[in-house]
């Protein structure tokens, strides 16, 4: 677990780009489904959020530990963390801004009595207190206590609009909540309220409490506001660090994480307290999620084609320790992990033959004492080298058809990258229709009185004139009422009726909002395309501009005026007056569009005493032959010419390309090649052809 929480960390490292954030997000989706999916009861939702570990020592939620990294990033301060713990500005209303104005008023908060004889503000005085007169001290922390919670707390708290993405993670996991329909007693709100808890724990105790007790870290300098808040935390007298604490101790029991003590009035009290909180956090965590649209895989797919005009390389970081443990745990699981039969991971892992080995316990304590970091760059523009494209149905990443279990057909470029409408059930379709095309607004309130009225509709048409034009108006009624009738002899109630015509208006609704997406996203990949051609477009011209001055070495009109009133003499203005008076035509325009490929033309003869040529084979005297060698494009263009009398003609063009080249080079010494391979009419020595090619390519 170690190893995935490392690995994981490092390869979603840059939050900050639209690709890197959704594809975590997909992510940590992903993980909460399967956690949800697989737990026994609510309860183990998130189960251990505070403590995290279990008695086997690995977190019991993978998806806490992650979500809570994830809100807590740097990508997240400005909108989450800086709000709460901001304290440097004059106007601050941020809930760190309100706990070190109470603690600067000697406000001392406690849990618990014995809590309250260790606070660092009084701890001096302590032994001088009488017992009644601390239970009396503490009897009034705790009410202005309860003052700060049911005010400021709550009004802070509450004010707070968590980031979009992660909104849409919570709305995805009490949607996938309420679908596992886990048994909860009570009414319809209780258990949307109950299905909402495991959400409330991950936004206090993985959210808000971490960023509280790593005030010294999200509220100073590491979190980019200042050194304010550590020269309080520094200041033990004041108390602040204690306040902070038994300000996380209090969340924690308000969720389930220990007891108040109910032996005393002050420790029910609290209770009484966190009990009035507790409905007001679930609502905050319900308002969080409403009207937020679950789009991730949406936004996800068009970031992604966003990525193909970044050029920004995109790299990720990994040290050798990681990468030795994170082979070792591929090879235990590479027969799950495995997804197709040409999964190149399986490939390397899974094969006993070619497949690296595991690693001992010892190696990996070894490198990570002596750890390297190696630099892995990403290919986020696959689609550059092969325009084919499909999403993973397990994950509903955008990925390259290699790597996914989806295959697509010969020929076929894209899987199902576009959601398709699911269509209503036919009972909601049939009635729909019926209640637009009656010809009067109808007032029923029951099945009976419904079916009167389709009656009446139905014996409308058949007297009316257009009877036969509306003949498919009467056979949706004629089913309409066949309809109603199993209705009324099943009991069935008004409002099952209602509630379809409900989810089919929540699935439009859910659907228009998916297009509305889409346009927005194709929007955005054009605009990243327009940016693309106009950085292209802006490089040419730097190019450009730098290759002409490179070529005269003319300095800019302003900064030679500068230097003759100066009385400066610069470096380049003489290089620039030579260049000018020699007149080179290498230098100048008449050379655009040129092109600059090396051609070097030898006597057959001369190839043959070099033994460059090692035989002949052209029915033809050597005198009367000449050999064109042509570099472009990393090959070399080869040409044999034959002389008659006074004029040259070609006889053979082969073309050896650069891929065949770099075999060449490969060749041992004295090996030879024919030109061309089939039917050769030259034999050339491996090594001399390479060299002469050089030569060709260095002009000598």
């Amino acid at each position: 677990q170690r190893v995935f929480y490392e690995t994981t960390k490092m390869l979603y490292k840059e939050l900050e780009d639209d690709r890197t954030r959704y594809l975590f997000a997909a992510l940590l989706r992903a993980l909460v489904g399967k956690e949800i999916e697989q737990a026994r009861g609510l309860e183990d939702v998130f189960h251990e959020g505070l403590v995290g570990m279990g008695s086997s020592g690995r977190d019991r939620s993978s998806a806490f530990h992650l979500l809570s990294y994830f809100a807590l990033h740097e990508v997240h301060y400005k909108t989450l963390v800086h709000p709460l713990m901001e304290i440097n500005s004059r106007n601050s209303k941020g809930l760190m801004s309100k706990i070190v104005f109470h603690t600067e008023h000697d406000e001392v908060w406690a849990c618990s009595l014995s809590d309250y004889k260790q606070a660092a503000q009084i701890e001096h005085r302590v032994a001088e207190y009488d017992p009644k007169e601390l239970q009396s001290e503490f009897s009034q922390a705790t009410a202005r206590f309860q003052e700060f919670i049911e005010s400021e707390f709550m009004q802070t708290f509450t004010g707070i609009k968590l980031p979009a993405t992660i909104r849409k993670i919570m709305a995805y996991s009490f949607s996938a909540i309420r679908r596992r329909r886990f048994a909860v007693a009570g009414s319809e709100a209780d258990e949307e309220q109950s299905c909402c808890e495991p959400i409330l724990k991950v936004v206090v105790l993985g959210f808000f409490v971490p960023m509280l007790r790593g005030a010294r870290r999200y509220g100073g300098k590491m979190g980019y506001l200042g050194s304010e808040l550590e020269k309080k935390l520094d200041q033990e007298s004041l108390g602040l660090m204690n306040n902070i604490e038994q300000l996380c101790k209090f969340l924690e029991k308000v969720l389930g994480h220990g007891a108040f003590d109910e032996t005393n009035l002050e420790g029910r009290l609290l209770k009484r307290i966190g009990q009035r909180l507790k409905p007001i956090l679930l609502k905050y965590c319900m308002d969080q999620m409403k009207d937020i649209a679950d789009d991730i895989h949406t936004q996800l797919l068009f970031s992604v084609c966003r990525a193909h005009y970044d050029l920004k390389p995109k790299t990720v970081l990994l040290p050798s320790s990681v990468l030795l443990s994170l082979s070792n745990m591929l090879r235990k699981s590479i027969t799950k992990l495995s997804i197709n039969d040409h999964d190149v991971v399986a490939a390397i892992c899974g094969d006993e033959d070619n497949s690296i080995k595991e690693f001992s316990i010892q190696e990996v304590k070894n490198a990570k004492e002596n750890d390297v970091l190696h630099v892995f760059r990403l290919d986020s523009r696959f689609m550059l080298e092969d325009l084919r494209l499909t999403l993973c149905p397990s994950a509903g990443c955008p990925v390259p058809p290699a790597t996914s279990t989806e295959l697509l057909m010969p020929g076929q470029k894209f899987g199902n990258l576009v959601k398709k409408f699911d269509p209503v059930e036919e009972q909601s379709r049939v009635f729909e229709e019926i209640f637009i095309e009656a010809t009067r607004t109808l007032q029923s309130t029951t099945f009976v009185s419904l079916k009167k009225e389709f009656e009446h509709e139905l014996q409308t048409i058949i007297k009316s004139s257009t009877a036969c034009a509306n003949i498919g108006v009467a056979h949706r009624l004629t089913t309409g009422l066949e309809i109603l009738t199993e209705f009324i002899e099943l009991d069935t109630q008004e409002e099952e009726l209602l509630d379809a015509f409900d989810a089919v208006l929540a699935n439009r609704w859910r659907y228009c909002s998916y297009l509305n997406q889409l346009e927005l996203g194709v929007r955005s990949v054009n605009k990243a395309k327009e940016k693309h051609v106009e950085c292209l477009e802006e490089a040419m011209r730097r190019y450009e501009g730098a290759n002409k001055f490179s070529l005269t070495l003319q300095l800019p009109p302003k900064l030679l005026k500068v230097a003759q009133e100066e009385g400066l003499s610069l470096r380049l203005e003489g290089a620039a007056d030579k260049i000018a008076n020699r007149e080179e035509f290498s230098r100048s325009e008449k050379v655009r569009g040129m092109s600059n490929n090396p051609v070097a033309t030898h006597p057959l003869k001369k190839l043959l005493s070099k033994k460059v040529v090692i035989e002949c084979l052209i029915p033809a005297e050597p005198k009367d032959v000449r050999v064109t060698f042509h570099l472009m494009n990393g090959g070399v263009d080869i040409t044999i010419l034959l002389r008659r009398k006074s004029t040259e003609c070609i006889m053979k063009r082969i073309s050896i390309s650069e891929e065949r080249l770099r075999t060449l080079k490969k060749a041992e010494e004295g090996e030879t090649v024919g030109v061309p391979t089939e039917e050769p009419l030259l034999k050339f020595s491996i090594a001399k052809l390479i060299e002469l090619i050089a030569d060709t390519a260095a002009g000598r």
